[in-house]
């Protein structure tokens, strides 16, 4: 992985530099229509600049390294005193850097955008056309007080024809003013009903609208949109509303998608900034928490009807035959590491064989006993080896006269069913198969408990 994303980012860095120093005369013939609108997107393909060089390496290299540290490799990983960190620790510092020149970019590249108060207030000028606004080319274009709009199909007709219908024709700016004004008094002198009332007949008028607009959308979808094609092709003066038409789409889309980049952006880079974080502060690396997702655990489960013993990883699902087993009680689960002190990696101790004990009746015990065992000593495999054992303890003999008889590993009575490494859940997946491996040995002596007589009353084991 740090390969491969060395090789993309040297490669986007050479993009960047060649394409900064690529001298363009801005010399282009003049683009009309919808070839406007190819020309755009052509520029931003080509458009490698220090804020596309800056978002890809995010893209291509931050976020899977993150991704890759934080679920696959913190997961396999079972950090303890002999599991050395400082690859890790390279890997996040090295990559949170990078997400903060990130965001330095992401500054210098919207910061006009999102704070319009750092423009220069420009003086108008005469004979400077000046673009609307947003808001204001839409209401521009739904307005309805020229008759001829109505016959204009474009793609907001529908929207035309559903308030000329519902509201009527559009007043000039003027009239609006006084009737607006009239509206206000008339709602100053009117009781709590009246008002109720008007506001019960706009939002009528309103749904109504909306629902206009629809089926006139409905008719232009079930046509095939045929009017807005005759519009933009074959009526009278087709050719200049097919260059308004790419001239605003170019523009509104350019609008849409800077934003869209500046909010995905903002949040990509807060969210893995807080996972490298996270990481670092984590038993991983130099801190305590235990976030990141981490096989520390050694669990016990056992099945009586089935005679079975399930042994797992991290309460994972037990499976056999690559199917899952249900039925199983969990009896235990033990950390993989002591804890050393502040709850750090760093200071974790090795652990050594615990056993844990299952009464199946008056007179009989089940004991199931467990080791982990990090092998490191081969620096290019480790691995982690989970010894086990079982045996079943009886009482013979009266109340007051009796001794014990053990029979370990006796697989004619008890089965064994062992984690299966090939369907590890979500984020362990295969990768951390060949960090464990699992080996039958000599954990509990029945001969000193076969050896042991005692008067004592038989004891009541839980």
């Amino acid at each position: 992985c740090v390969v491969a994303g060395s090789m993309i980012t040297g490669l986007l860095l050479v993009l960047c530099v060649e394409n900064a120093f690529a001298h363009r005369l801005d010399i282009k013939p003049y683009r009309s229509g919808l070839t406007i609108i190819i020309e755009a997107f052509v520029e931003w393909i080509q458009a490698f600049n220090c804020f596309r060089v800056s978002f890809l390496v995010m893209f291509l290299h931050d976020a899977p390294m993150t991704i890759v540290n934080f679920f696959f490799i913190a997961s396999c990983r079972c950090a303890g005193p002999t599991v050395l960190p400082w690859s890790l620790l390279l890997s996040c510092l090295t990559t949170n850097f990078s997400l903060l020149w990130r965001l330095t970019m992401l500054y210098f590249a919207y910061r006009r955008l999102v704070c319009p108060t750092l423009k220069k207030v420009a003086t108008p000028t005469r004979g400077v056309y000046h673009f609307p606004t947003p808001h204001e080319h839409f209401l521009e274009a739904i307005d309805t007080s020229d008759d001829t709009r109505l016959r204009e199909f474009d793609e907001l007709w529908p929207v035309r024809w559903a308030r000329r219908i519902t509201y009527g024709k559009d007043k000039e700016p003027g009239e609006k003013l006084e009737e607006q004004q009239g509206k206000a008094v008339q709602i100053a002198r009117s009781g709590s009903c009246t008002l109720c009332y008007l506001h019960l007949v706009r939002a009528a008028r309103l749904v109504f609208c909306l629902w206009l607009t629809l089926l006139g959308y409905l008719g232009f979808l079930i046509s095939c949109c045929a009017p807005c094609c005759y519009h933009y092709t074959c009526r009278r003066n087709s050719f200049h509303h097919r260059h308004s038409f790419a001239r605003n789409f170019v523009r509104y889309f350019t609008y849409l998608f800077h934003y869209f980049i500046f909010f995905f952006s903002v949040a990509a880079v807060c969210a893995l900034f807080s996972m490298n974080t996270i990481l670092l502060s984590s038993v991983h690396v130099l801190g305590s928490n235990s976030i990141p997702p981490e096989i520390d655990q050694a669990c016990v489960s056992i099945s009586v009807p089935r005679r079975t013993i399930a042994l797992s990883l991290s309460s994972m699902p037990i499976f056999e035959n690559n199917k899952p087993m249900k039925g199983f009680e969990s009896i235990a689960c033990k950390p993989v590491w002591e804890d050393g002190g502040l709850g750090m990696g760093l200071k974790r101790e090795p652990a050594g064989p615990w056993q844990t004990r299952r009464r199946l009746g008056e007179r009989e015990l089940l004991a199931v006993s467990t080791q982990v065992i990090i092998n490191g000593s081969d620096i290019e495999k480790p691995f982690l080896l989970l010894r086990y054992d079982w045996a079943v303890i009886r009482i013979e003999g009266t109340e007051r006269a009796h001794h014990f008889t053990c029979t370990r590993g006796d697989r004619n009575k008890w089965n064994v069913t062992l984690p299966s490494s090939s369907l590890l859940p979500f984020p362990y997946f295969i990768g951390c198969s060949k960090d464990w491996r699992f080996e039958e040995a000599r954990l509990i002596d029945c001969g000193d408990l076969e050896r042991m007589h005692t008067t004592t009353p038989v004891p009541h084991w839980v």
